[in-house]
């Protein structure tokens, strides 16, 4: 059989929030996930995502980790749902639509 998995097209990687960070923006978690690639004309792409952008949140499930990611994605192949992140020191919000993941990738 087949699972269809979803797809945002970011390389990413969890990263601790400096306390300074997280005061600035009233934020309670202190880890998030950092985007430091990003697919051509990928989903993430196609909404806005930069890299150096830090997710904090999709469709409302907090993100600290890129498993956090993972299962915040599930079940959202091709909706739009809304993304809260840190960009450049501010909270960013964006809807994003995860496709599905091309066979044979990881």
């Amino acid at each position: 059989g087949y699972i269809a998995r979803p797809h945002l097209g970011v390389a990413v990687q969890s990263v601790r929030l400096h306390e300074s960070l997280r005061e600035k923006l009233h934020l309670e978690r202190d880890a998030g996930v950092i985007v430091f690639g990003l697919e051509t004309a990928g989903p993430a792409e196609r909404a806005g995502v930069l890299v150096g952008d830090i997710f904090l949140s999709v469709d409302g499930q907090p993100v600290s980790d890129t498993m956090d990611l993972q299962q915040a994605l599930a079940g959202l192949i091709g909706r739009t749902v809304p993304a809260t992140m840190v960009r450049g020191g501010d909270l960013v919000h964006l809807d994003v639509a995860p496709g599905e993941r091309p066979h044979g990738s990881r």
